[in-house]
């Protein structure tokens, strides 16, 4: 029995913590911040792509009609202006995240991708199932890690106020 006994004392209870994330220094704030922020420039990057690769599949359709429509032309251009101002977007807010002091550009980035997986879920119905439920899984998983960004700014907030966390 003592022997069950000491093998229970000193078990690691980690998993009792669940989902809650310890942060007990300037130094866990940052880092924090900083695996948010990765996670929101690789969200940008893979979507970007993946969303420049479509864009370019429609380009190529384009070259092959005998006329080319004015109206479609301008609609492909809207949609790669919007695309890049996207990314700028995301980019800057991924910035600011890495930087420690995203205090409202975390959450504001968590905000958008999760509106990307709300926009995914309803776009699913039209466009097929693979590429939404490809944005799904990327977006969650994205989403998930932002939570430590967001948390990791606010207490690098925290720790410059002096606060006790």
């Amino acid at each position: 029995m003592k022997h069950a006994q000491s093998k229970d004392q000193g078990k690691d209870h980690s998993e009792d913590q669940g989902w809650d994330i310890k942060i007990d220094t300037p130094e866990d704030a940052q880092r924090m911040a900083r695996v948010g922020a990765y996670a929101g420039y690789s969200y940008t990057l893979i979507t970007t792509l993946l969303a420049g690769m479509g864009m370019m599949a429609g380009l190529s359709q384009m070259g092959k009609m005998p006329e080319i429509d004015p109206e479609m032309v301008t609609q492909q251009g809207g949609a790669i202006l919007g695309l890049l101002v996207r990314f700028v977007l995301y980019w800057a807010l991924s910035w600011r995240t890495y930087s420690g002091k995203g205090i409202i550009a975390a959450p504001l980035l968590l905000v958008l991708i999760v509106a990307e997986i709300l926009f995914a879920v309803f776009a699913l119905v039209s466009n097929g199932v693979v590429p939404g439920l490809l944005l799904i899984i990327i977006a969650a998983v994205v989403g998930f890690v932002l939570v430590a960004g967001v948390k990791g700014n606010w207490a690098n907030r925290a720790f410059r106020k002096g606060v006790k966390i």
